[in-house]
């Protein structure tokens, strides 16, 4: 009986959990996505009940319940003098969100028009974490040229650990062309068998990665255990390195 209670109350903190990390990635605090899920959970409470729930000061409750209220997702009302909030409908997140994909659309086009203009000029950005992998990834997606990558082996996916695997099969969708240096193993074969490869000589491994595609260039390394990317975006910056690429591969 107790195995059974436990594996139920695992399941139930799993499950919110879960909706927690939802609630956080549509925009709520980790505070109000706390305050809406013990709503949700428990219907009517006092911001006291909320405050000796998720041991919270009652004041950062308050506030945070104001803040739920404008967001439409809380609405309260009173009993006795006390008053008492309740979790409006989950379904006003759907409809909250398709208002603000309304929103972006409008704005998008002037958005981009100011972008275009500023990107006349030469853009350099810093970019770290796995952030950054996503973010060159969703700029890969919308080259429609060949995409070279030069050096870095499998040094860098290695250091991302578990988001290794995901990463390499995100890349080999790519339209790749290849030089890296020779591996013991022909790793590449296995995860890059529609690219083309050629090897250079084992002295030339370092951990930095270049890849070249349109008008960019991306170099990435793994310093102190955290990914960093340099990119920059010109066109004739990245016809450079793209002659670059092109001397090493017919030398090989």
């Amino acid at each position: 009986m107790i195995k059974e209670s436990m594996k139920t109350f695992k399941y139930v903190c799993g499950v919110l959990h879960t909706m927690k990390e939802s609630l956080l990635k549509i925009g709520l605090t980790d505070t109000e996505a706390e305050i809406y899920l013990q709503l949700i959970k428990k219907g009517s409470l006092t911001a006291i009940d909320i405050a000796k729930e998720i041991k919270v000061h009652r004041r950062t409750i308050y506030d945070n319940l104001n803040i739920l209220a404008n967001k439409g997702l809380v609405t309260f009302h009173v009993q006795n003098n006390v008053k008492y909030f309740q979790a409006n409908s989950p379904d006003i997140l759907r409809k909250k969100e398709e208002e603000r994909i309304v929103e972006i659309e409008k704005v998008l086009p002037n958005l981009n028009k100011y972008y275009s203009n500023q990107m006349k000029n030469p853009q350099v950005e810093v970019l770290k974490g796995m952030d950054a992998t996503k973010t060159i990834l969703y700029d890969m997606e919308k080259c429609k040229t060949e995409i070279y990558w030069l050096g870095g082996g499998f040094k860098i996916f290695d250091a991302l650990n578990f988001s290794k695997e995901k990463l390499i099969k995100d890349l080999s969708k790519f339209d790749l062309k290849i030089i890296q240096p020779k591996p013991k193993q022909n790793v590449y074969k296995k995860y890059f068998s529609k690219s083309k490869i050629k090897f250079v000589d084992q002295k030339y491994a370092t951990g930095v990665a270049f890849f070249i595609y349109d008008d960019t260039v991306i170099t990435g390394n793994i310093i102190n255990d955290d990914f960093f990317v340099v990119r920059v975006k010109d066109s004739s910056f990245a016809q450079a390195y793209k002659n670059i690429f092109d001397i090493i591969w017919t030398a090989n």
